[in-house]
């Protein structure tokens, strides 16, 4: 009998404990819904494919990006170095400031332009940035002799020129590596614009991805021969990526980690999750874990409300319309087709609320037939002809426009068109003399009763 009783306390404790169990760990689920309350100064979330800004926080607001700087300098590599092409490290290594990471280069040492990524990206060296940055300069000026500074300066207009090609116009850059100065600030709207344009290099994504690089080993295929040396290990800082940290993202994939203490903790990173992939960028965050989970947060808020929808893809049949000569009873029916596609990024409730109207070329219209559900427009046409627009509509905010075109050519031009032509042009002359012969007709008139009005006040 007690031993009854001990059994049915124990599966009711069971019971009450599962059930509380599930309970908490419902509550503790965040909405991810809701965009999250991000903390650090400035923060954004992009759609890589489209561009769209999904969340955004201050995303224009200037702050010191610090080694996000070097995503830049990344891009400035993989476009004017070869990754087999071999530099030399210099004395430019020495405007490294003490404080700042490094990837332990040496004076004297040689290194293909994949080392000079691999000790960029993953170690964040400041040292990797200043010998990418002058031995490029050299080259692009055509200036083997030029000086360290001279190099640096002009590798910094390089830098701000790159910006603006790319649309981070509210950035300017003083240095390769992201170290504090005034003159040196970036947005998080920039910094985006910035990673998704280095995500389009192979390599660029080969190196942010890995967690851990062996520079000088035996399996070390990147590296000259007479690089082979004592085997240094380089670890990428982002934990997001990191397998065995508590803060690893599973769809995360890179990009940069940035610290001064003037700029807070920074991170610019993007993950993929079937056919989306998003970049987050974090400027002055107030700790390295706020970077982890506000990023993850604004991951984890995108993957989760946001699709890819396509609602028309180019040359697809968006309406159909009778082609009618005019004055003639001749008729086709065509179809007519998107100019271009139109693809969005939305939530499923936005997506509901898309709306699409058809503006139709007055010129081409028909009397009478806005209305009408066999739309009628004159002819001839010519394929690919443009006949109006489409629009897509959010809650009365035009999210696009395409044109929309003739499917083929329709009542080609004949014997007929050309007296249509004449008619339309004689008539329309008609109505010009028309015009002009009423209205002399009404000065005369006028002319006349001012002459009868003053020859009245004269015999007066």
């Amino acid at each position: 009998m007690i031993k009854r009783k001990i059994s049915m306390a124990l599966i009711i404790l069971a019971i009450i404990f599962t059930y509380s169990g599930t309970a908490f760990s419902e509550a503790s689920i965040p909405d991810t819904s809701i965009p999250p309350e991000i903390k650090s100064d400035s923060a954004i979330l992009m759609d890589q494919k489209t561009g769209k800004i999904l969340y955004d926080k201050d995303l224009h607001k200037k702050l010191y990006p610090a080694s996000l700087t070097k995503i830049l300098t990344a891009i400035l590599i993989l476009e004017n170095m070869d990754l087999k092409e071999t530099v030399t490290v210099g004395d430019e290594i020495k405007l490294v400031e003490q404080d700042a990471s490094e990837a332990g280069l040496i004076i004297g040492e040689k290194l293909t332009g994949s080392d000079l990524m691999w000790a960029l990206m993953l170690p964040s060296g400041n040292d990797a940035a200043y010998t990418a940055a002058v031995n490029i300069s050299r080259k692009k000026a055509g200036n083997a002799s030029m000086n360290i500074p001279d190099a640096v300066k002009y590798f910094s207009e390089m830098m701000n020129s790159r910006a603006m090609e790319i649309g981070a116009k509210g950035s300017n850059f003083v240095n390769p590596d992201g170290y504090p100065h005034e003159n040196h600030y970036s947005t998080a709207y920039d910094m985006a614009l910035i990673s998704r344009e280095s995500i389009k290099h192979d390599f660029f994504r080969e190196v942010v991805n890995a967690y851990t690089y062996a520079k000088g080993s035996g399996n070390d295929t990147k590296l000259s021969t007479e690089n082979k040396k004592a085997s240094v290990i380089w670890y990428n800082k982002n934990q997001l990526i990191n397998k065995k940290s508590k803060y690893y993202y599973e769809y995360a994939k890179g990009i940069k980690t940035g610290h001064t203490n003037a700029a807070g903790y920074c991170l610019s990173s993007y993950a993929q999750m079937d056919d989306r992939t998003f970049i987050s960028i974090i400027l002055k965050g107030d700790s390295e874990e706020t970077r982890w989970l506000e990023t993850t947060a604004l991951f984890k808020y995108g993957f989760n409300n946001f699709k890819h929808h396509t609602f028309v893809k180019k040359g697809e049949s968006v309406s159909s319309a009778s082609i009618i000569r005019k004055y003639f009873k001749d008729s086709v029916d065509i179809n007519i087709l998107a100019g271009s596609e139109y693809a969005d990024i939305l939530t499923d409730k936005d997506v509901s609320g898309i709306k699409q109207t058809i503006e139709w070329d007055k010129s081409l219209l028909m009397l009478g037939e806005s209305s009408s559900k066999q739309i009628k427009l004159a002819g001839p046409v010519s394929a690919n002809q443009i006949v109006g627009k489409a629009s897509y509509t959010l809650n009365g905010t035009v999210l696009a426009e395409i044109e929309l075109l003739a499917s083929h050519d329709a009542l080609k031009g004949d014997l007929k068109d050309k007296i249509v032509g004449i008619l339309d042009n004689a008539i329309a002359h008609k109505i010009i003399i028309f015009i002009c012969m009423g209205a002399a007709a009404i000065l005369v008139i006028v002319l006349v009763l001012l002459i009868k009005r003053k020859r009245k006040v004269i015999n007066s």
